[in-house]
């Protein structure tokens, strides 16, 4: 499609649980206030597989006229939420961004060629260094977010629990801000291996029915400070819970979770217990938890723009349109070898 030119676009829709189809249908004009992207990758997230599974999804006007979650899904259905590209064109007042800018950050149908977006949605400007075919501005933000919330007291204990796609991005973001007596917590070897290469001071297999006994040695018995759990389980939850310290004066343990808990699963006696005794602070941290998302945007493109996330962004898996639904049957299938994939448009 010519750049300068462009009149239609392809739009990855579901038309069924599990299936998806490429569309391709005129590309509407800007307003006043939007710019047309053109989208060089877009990221593929967790949080999308109960929409593909056609179990759920987010809409942005439900019955009640506000943004809210249904046990459905409209098909066809638009989905994505990771955007990253190139401004085409931009609207008759647009002042933040000109043609030719480099964007990356949120924005709803995001699985197309092209997307109209607001002028004032979360979308920053990418420095020189840092390529639009590998950053994904949206799910960086997201670990940013996480790891405000749980920056441990001088010499405390933390624990990353699980060590797929966020878990690393935790783990370098933890480490960018002097984070020490980091310990990670993952059932697949390799990944062990890389958190340590990352910088984590601990691993232990999350499997070993020792390790939480083994983790609170390095503690003296006192417990962790804090943890970001990311197993997408119950388990993962009792875990970190499993590790908190007991409440003391003017200071607990906390936990961060920003798992997709969409398994159905028995809920642990043990869990129950270990909450009421422990009593930590849990918060389900996802991007509307901190209310600064342009800031958090802007940290997330530092982090590539600082060489703290590698050249590749994590990236293992790019697909091309007609072929995103074998992401999610990967991730399906828990395939040790994916932990990040983009459709590729560009």
């Amino acid at each position: 499609m010519n750049s300068e030119n462009t009149t239609e676009r392809r739009v990855v829709r579901m038309t069924a649980a599990r299936k998806l189809e490429v569309f391709t249908e005129p590309l509407p004009e800007p307003g006043p206030h939007e710019i047309v992207l053109r989208i060089t990758i877009a990221g593929i997230c967790r949080s999308e597989m109960p929409t593909y599974e056609g179990e759920g999804s987010m809409v942005m006007k439900g019955k009640l006229g506000f943004p809210c979650i249904i046990d459905s899904v409209p098909y066809p259905a638009s989905f994505g939420h990771e955007p990253t590209g190139i401004v085409e064109r931009v609207g008759s007042e647009v002042s933040r961004f000109k043609p030719g800018d480099r964007v990356s950050g949120a924005g709803g149908g995001a699985f197309a060629s092209h997307i109209i977006s607001s002028e004032f949605a979360p979308l920053v400007k990418l420095p020189d260094n840092v390529s639009e075919f590998d950053c994904l501005a949206e799910p960086v933000m997201c670990c940013c977010n996480i790891v405000r919330t749980v920056i441990p007291p001088k010499g405390g204990y933390i624990a990353v629990i699980g060590c797929g796609y966020m878990g690393q991005v935790c783990l370098i973001l933890l480490k960018a801000r002097g984070v020490e007596n980091i310990a990670v917590f993952d059932p697949i070897e390799e990944r062990r291996q890389r958190a340590l290469e990352l910088g984590a001071d601990y691993v232990f297999d999350s499997d070993d029915p020792e390790a939480v006994s083994k983790a609170l040695e390095l503690t003296g018995g006192t417990g962790f400070d804090r943890a970001i759990e990311l197993s997408k389980g119950l388990s993962g939850i009792l875990l970190a819970v499993s590790l908190m310290k007991m409440p003391e004066a003017g200071d607990r343990g906390i936990i961060a979770a920003s798992s997709v808990y969409d398994k159905h699963e028995m809920w642990p006696t043990a869990l129950g217990f270990e909450l009421m005794c422990r009593c930590p602070e849990l918060h389900f941290v996802h991007p509307g938890y901190i209310p600064d998302t342009e800031g958090l945007m802007r940290e997330a493109v530092e982090a590539y723009e600082k060489g703290y996330i590698p050249k590749d962004g994590f990236i293992t898996h790019r697909f091309r349109p007609e072929d995103m639904h074998k992401a999610y049957e990967m991730m399906e299938s828990g395939d040790t070898n994916y932990l990040k994939g983009v459709v590729v448009f560009s």
